[in-house]
């Protein structure tokens, strides 16, 4: 009970401490007199107060704590521009250092929160104003008669309506980015940002402001006062109202300098500013005048207030905080409103002083690589209303712009945090990182010309009230005039939104879908192929020192799609829904439910009334994306008149809505509705499927008899459930496509007569979609091939049922994890990878054919194996050469070892020059042999991080340039000129340049990687006889049945390796299973240790795939061993091999393979027509060759293999 009566007590203690201080203020009911001519007569929207000025200062001063991590926050109620009054919590936040609020204590600045907004506010004899920031805009308090300090006006700040001057534009000055490399030590800071750690701590950058002003300013009346006193209480003013800005958006706080004071000229005539109303010359003089005041170390960031300008409305250097030039930035006061110009302008300016970029992408001064907003732009950083009629977003009197777009927030936050202006003092905070979370998945497809829903969450640890805002992240250019977007690939569409309470962005804005057909000239729809990238943003809002964070998601639209739209109803005047029967809602599916948007399944609603699009009723879940559906409407919105329909996509974010309000009535004469779902559906052939089938019916009864009439595909069969069945039925068809190989479009019609006599049809789309690859064989490299150069075009035979190619290469047949290179989707039969081969290697590779059924199986691996050779790397140890225009220079390094070359190539090669189109680099060989690598190319790029090869895939002339980035180039000159040439001695890279070069041209680094030919002994097959055995037996294999051999290797050092594992048994080692990749030695043969163990059925073949290594390069396969179980008949007699000549026709480079490898007696020959042996060579124990004719005549000869056992033969065509 004493604890009751305690918590009452305090609460009723509160309640009279408020109701006290609610004194001060009286609303007026009658408007005052106003000054003619003031700004007050141009607010079409204000309410107007009486205060106790003097009162509720004393109150303040003896009241209100000073913040500190302790300190409680008093209540205060603060008007709002509807008249009512809000309670805010406040502390005592001062924005002057120590020194110079000790000189004029009667200037005080409160901060302080609602639980939604935050505010600043400042008060002194001479003034008070307040500043409160909300989704709505700035509310501002001021005294409406600087001569009057009890009465006071309250307003929108958007709806004090000046005509902005040209001149208001920005002068932002050398625009270069400002960069450091990323401390270890705010990682977590910087990924907390991006929402990945809940909870981390917000710190408070705070930065001593030299805030000074020309004589001009100082000296008049309205604006300094013409009092040290009264141009600092405006200068606090208007300081109070951004750091209300800067701390909620990037907790960072600007402190008056201690000697400020010394800083303010009253005197236009007295001052050092010669020209107050230029602001460029001002900005260039501005830094050096403060450093004459003051010591250089006294501030971190200066700033200057004159009158309005006649050449800009503001100017600033970019970047300029914490280095030389950190008093450079201007605020052109060309109006005396203290809110308007300190957000319009001075934020903007700072913006520039902490590395904000503008962030428009089309007014005078755009930046492309910051250009995020359309036209004008909406945030701090844009020209949100300066830009003209056609690229306004926001018209002139719009909301002033109290938050910066996300790419500003970054770039402040990094470069106060981690770069040239990280010189603030930090202070650790009461607050943490809101943790924002993205509610859809990333890589996605969407209609074009269609609306979509973005969805975000956010967790805060202190619960602070969170704001939100979407905001799109593709920087570019946007198009001549707002509605009429660039039809590229970039740049942005879609406006800014002020931060409001809501995490979800409907795109374009709900009015615009309901009202305007979905065309909103500040949010248009994409129309063509492009990606779409957004930033979702948390702010907790945190008196003082706010959080932001975000999340990024980029997703695409689809031309090929859309739009995806409600067909019925759609139209108010003609199209009514009813009660009491089922009602078929269409929509037209465009293309959605196909790659790559592929959406399958929708959800259907019922909107009751177009004024809360938000109260959804569901009228069918995740149905299929079929454009049909048979909903039943609730009894209780009989007479709605403003109703809609909402189909959506499951699983994706687009969705659409009836143009136009619908009726929904009750049905007054008999009616039948019937249909089927899905009305198309992807068959996946051979298969079998089933189709679903509904009625419904008002005043009618009865059966309908029902069948398909046409459509069905060859070879394909049906049945329904029911031959006939109720009105207010469902029935299933069942079809049977088992037998059905073609792919092709079929619709299906299914036919119902009615108990009355009348035949209903409906339709179904059929895309039937074979998934037999049979065609799918690997033809270049084929099995077995050796010697290849380290760069490989990949050739395979197609299948018409393909519709793409996964490509995979793997250091084992396993694949998997050993996979060292894998490409999706690749649209012919050949695709050359850019990167090299490893000399001395075996690799595997296999194609996987893909259409709309997914993934087919992968083709049987092949092995090939890449030249052997012997490559040393040597680099440059030497110094960076720098060379001037117009001069020459060598970098020389040494190979010390003798050995004939068979390959040269240029590695990291590293240099910078501005242009590198004034450089030349010629290699030379130590006789002298010379080959130009380059010779002022590429344009004016300023940097090489590239190397030379002579198999690379681009040239100086196509994908060559720039050459960044370890790009891979073909020289100018083939460097195959230094083949057969001994490598040893002095190998040098001249360096030329031009007298076009700027600066200095800066050589770094190379390295010079060499290779000399390797000559191995292959292992060859000694025995491959093959397994008998019978059914669920256990036996060896041994080196009877399978022996490998090598001149130069023993037994336990050639390797088999399973290619392709048994399939009606275990091929064991040691007992244990082997899998694809499982490896065993000739010795484990030898010694007994291979067995193999039948488990399937009597009178079957086995067997496996294999290569054989000798660990020195040598090798030979894929071979392949037969396991025979029980009396089958087979014929080892086999007379073609399988011979595969490629390419053919051919310009003289021929690859020979086989299905086998072939007998020791196997001989190649090729012939011409008049009968003569041009070429006549052995394949013993080989199944892959690669010769060549080039040396011929063209013409056709014919190819013949012929051994013992084998022959066949090809005609070539030689076609040079």
């Amino acid at each position: 009970m004493k604890t009751r009566f305690l918590l009452l007590t305090i609460l009723l203690s509160l309640a009279s401490f408020i109701q006290a201080q609610n004194a001060f203020w009286n609303h007026s009911n009658t408007k005052p007199a106003l000054k003619s001519g003031s700004d007050w007569n141009k607010l079409e929207r204000v309410q107007f107060f009486e205060l106790n000025h003097e009162a509720f200062r004393q109150f303040l001063i003896q009241q209100v704590p000073l913040e500190s991590g302790s300190s409680h926050a008093v209540p205060i109620q603060l008007p709002f521009p509807d008249g009512s009054l809000h309670t805010f919590y406040i502390q005592e936040s001062p924005v002057m250092e120590q020194g110079l609020a000790d000189k004029y204590p009667e200037i005080k600045t409160y901060k302080g929160s609602d639980g939604s907004h935050y505010m600043r506010m400042s008060i002194s004899p001479y003034s008070f104003q307040a500043y409160i920031l909300t989704e709505q805009g700035d509310v501002v308090i001021e005294a409406y008669d600087r001569s009057n300090l009890n009465g006071y006006g309250v307003f929108y700040s958007n709806d004090l309506r000046l005509n902005d001057p040209v001149q208001l534009s920005c002068g932002t000055k050398d625009i270069t980015e400002v960069k450091a490399p990323v401390d270890p030590q705010v990682e977590q800071k910087l990924q907390s940002r991006t929402g990945g750690i809940l909870g981390t701590p917000v710190e408070l950058k705070t930065y001593r402001l030299a805030l000074t002003c020309t004589g001009d300013w100082g000296g008049r009346g309205d604006l300094g006062g013409g009092t040290l006193a009264l141009a600092l209480d405006k200068m606090v003013a208007s300081l109070s109202l951004i750091n209300a800005v800067y701390e909620k958006d990037i907790a960072v706080h600007l402190s008056l300098i201690a000697s400020n004071d010394r800083l303010i000229y009253l005197d236009g005539n007295a001052d050092p500013y010669p020209q107050p109303t230029m602001g460029g010359a001002t900005l260039g003089i501005n830094t050096s005048i403060i450093n004459a005041k003051i010591p250089r170390s006294a501030y971190d960031i200066g700033h200057i207030y004159t009158i309005g300008c006649t050449d800009v409305g503001g100017i600033a250097f970019l970047g300029c905080v914490c280095n030389d030039n950190k008093g450079g930035g201007v605020t052109c006061w060309y109006t005396s409103d203290i809110a308007y110009v300190s957000q319009r302008i001075t934020c903007h300016e700072m913006g520039h002083q902490f590395n904000a970029s503008h962030t428009f992408s089309n007014c005078n001064g755009n930046e492309s690589g910051t250009s995020y907003e359309p036209g004008s732009g909406t945030t701090i950083m844009s020209y949100s209303g300066l830009c003209g009629a056609g690229l306004n977003v926001e018209p002139g009197n719009g909301p002033h712009p109290n938050f910066f777009h996300v790419n500003s927030v970054e770039r402040i936050y990094n470069f106060t945090r981690n770069e040239i202006g990280s010189c603030g003092t930090t202070t650790p905070t009461n607050n943490s990182y809101p943790q924002p979370e993205i509610l859809f998945p990333s890589g996605l497809y969407i209609p074009i010309r269609t609306p979509f829903k973005l969805s975000g969450r956010a967790t805060d640890m202190e619960n602070d009230a969170m704001t939100y805002n979407w905001e799109q992240y593709d920087a570019g250019g946007y198009g001549p005039m707002l509605g009429e977007p660039s039809l590229t690939e970039e740049g942005p569409l879609f406006k800014s939104i002020f931060p409001n309470n809501n995490p979800i962005r409907i795109v374009p804005v709900w009015n615009t879908i309901l009202t305007k057909a979905n065309f909103e000239r500040t949010e248009v729809l994409p129309t063509v192929d492009r990606q779409i990238t957004f930033r979702f943003t948390a702010r907790d809002n945190h008196a003082g020192a706010g959080g932001t964070a975000w999340k990024q998601i980029g997703f695409k639209a689809l031309e090929s799609a859309g739009p995806f739209a409600v067909v019925f109803p759609n139209e108010s005047t003609l199209d009514t829904l009813y009660t009491d029967l089922c009602n078929k809602i269409r929509w037209d599916v465009a293309n959605t439910d196909k790659s790559l948007v592929n959406c399958k399944n929708v959800n259907v609603y019922l909107m009751p009334n177009r004024t809360n699009p938000d109260n959804l009723i569901p009228l069918a879940l995740n149905t299929d994306n079929d454009g049909e559906e048979l909903v039943t409407i609730p009894d209780s919105l009989i007479g709605s008149s403003r109703a809609r329909i909402l189909v959506e996509s499951v699983g994706n974010i687009f969705f659409d809505v009836s143009d136009q309000d619908i009726r929904i009535r009750s049905s007054v004469s008999p009616k039948l509705l019937f249909g089927v779902a899905p009305k198309s559906l992807r068959v996946c052939v051979p298969t079998k499927t089933d189709i679903q089938v509904h009625s419904c019916a008002a005043k009618i009864s009865g059966n309908m008899q029902i069948f398909v009439e046409s459509g069905l595909p060859d070879n394909s069969s049906y049945r329904f459930d029911q031959s006939s069945f109720d009105v207010n039925g469902s029935n299933v068809l069942h079809l049977d496509f088992t037998n059905v190989v073609t792919s092709g479009i079929n619709t299906l019609v299914i036919a119902a007569i009615t108990p009355n006599g009348d035949t209903l049809r409906e339709s179904i789309e059929l895309d039937l979609v074979s998934v037999d690859y049979t065609a799918v064989k690997t033809i270049y490299p084929a099995d077995g091939l050796s010697g290849l150069a380290q760069s490989i075009e990949f050739k395979w035979n197609p299948s018409v049922n393909a519709e793409s190619y996964n490509l995979e290469i793997a250091s084992s047949p396993v694949f998997g994890n050993t996979i060292v290179y894998t490409l999706k989707g690749i649209k012919g039969s050949t695709f050359k990878p850019n990167f090299f081969f490893e000399e001395n290697k075996l690799y595997y590779w296999r194609i996987i054919p893909v259409n709309r059924c997914g993934d087919g199986g992968p083709t049987t691996p092949a092995a090939f194996h890449t030249i052997n050779k012997a490559c040393i790397e040597t680099d440059y140890i030497g110094n960076v050469i720098s060379l001037k225009s117009n001069r020459t220079g060598s970098m020389m390094l040494t190979i010390p070892d003798a050995g004939f070359i068979s390959d040269v190539n240029v590695k990291n090669f590293e240099a910078t020059a501005v242009g590198i189109n004034s450089v030349s680099l010629t290699l030379v060989s130590p006789l002298g042999t010379k080959v130009k690598l380059f010779d002022k190319n590429c344009g004016v790029t300023s940097n090489f991080d590239c190397s030379f090869d002579d198999d690379a895939s681009v040239t100086l002339l196509a994908g060559g340039c720039p050459p960044i980035q370890g790009k891979l180039i073909q020289p100018l000159e083939s460097l195959s000129k230094f083949i057969g040439e001994n490598k040893k001695g002095d190998w040098r890279i001249e360096l030329a340049t031009d007298n076009f070069l700027s600066g200095f041209a800066e050589f770094n680094n190379f390295k010079l990687d060499i290779c000399s030919d390797l000559i191995v002994n292959n292992p060859f097959n000694l025995n491959n006889l093959g397994l008998y055995l019978n059914a669920g037996e256990t036996k060896g294999i041994g080196l009877d049945l399978l022996q490998s051999q090598d001149i130069d290797n023993t037994a336990d050092q050639l390797v088999y390796t399973i290619v392709a594992k048994t399939q009606r048994g275990d091929l064991l080692l040691n007992g244990q299973p082997l899998d694809y990749g499982s490896r065993f030695t000739q010795k484990d043969i030898d010694d007994g240790k291979l067995s193999y163990h039948h488990k399937g059925a009597d009178m079957e073949i086995d067997g496996f795939l294999f290569t054989v290594e000798d660990g020195a390069g040598g090798w030979y396969g894929t071979d392949y061993f037969k396991i025979q179980i029980g009396a089958v008949a087979t014929d080892d007699k086999t007379l073609d091999p399988g011979l595969l000549v490629y390419p053919n026709p051919t310009q003289g480079q021929l690859q020979i393979s086989t299905n086998e490898i072939l007998d020791k007696t196997a001989r190649l020959r090729l012939i011409n027509l008049q009968g003569q042996v041009i070429l006549n060579r052995s394949m013993a124990n080989s199944k892959a060759e690669q010769i060549s004719i080039q040396n011929l005549t063209d013409g056709i000869y014919i190819l013949e293999i012929k051994s013992d056992k084998y022959f066949a033969a090809k005609k070539v065509v030689l076609k040079k």
